[in-house]
């Protein structure tokens, strides 16, 4: 009676085995199946990642180039604004005086790269009393400008984070 349950047990264990050894089979040829999309996923990923780390190097290469246009398009405001100022000296003695100072305001409104505040530009002179050196009224009107400009950044940044 022991001997004819172990080999019931051992006929179940049997059966068992098959039923488990044709179960892994299967799972052996879904392996194989899934072997050749697996390397083409790696592919894809390796691909991937190298376009990803491309289009950082750009970025960053084209925040670099946005740098440097902002500094120049900075500079050529700088010039424009020394200019207009110079060329309204019209008696040349390095001092905007009279209707010296209506003509600076005039071509500073005129100007595309100039947007400087006028009410503050008329304060600046009148506390010169209408005659201000070039050199004076450059450095104002220039740390007005850079003024306005990190506030615009400082703007800009604000509205990228939200």
């Amino acid at each position: 009676e022991n001997l004819n349950r172990i080999r019931e047990e051992v006929n179940l264990m049997e059966q068992e085995f098959k039923v488990l050894h044709e179960a892994n089979e299967t799972l052996r040829q879904h392996v194989d199946r899934l072997k050749p999309m697996e390397k083409r996923f790696q592919d894809l990923v390796a691909e991937q990642k190298a376009d990803s780390d491309s289009l950082l190097a750009l970025a960053k290469e084209n925040r670099l180039c946005l740098t440097e246009i902002e500094n120049l398009l900075e500079a050529q405001v700088m010039q424009d604004l020394l200019l207009t100022i110079i060329e309204c000296d019209r008696d040349e003695n390095y001092y905007i005086e009279g209707r010296e100072v209506e003509r600076v305001i005039w071509r500073m409104r005129a100007s595309p790269h100039i947007d400087l505040d006028e009410e503050t530009l008329r304060q600046h002179l009148e506390q010169h009393e209408g005659n201000v050196s070039i050199e004076s009224l450059f450095e104002f009107t220039k740390t007005i400008l850079q003024k306005q400009r990190q506030e615009e950044a400082k703007r800009l940044k604000e509205e990228e984070a939200k």
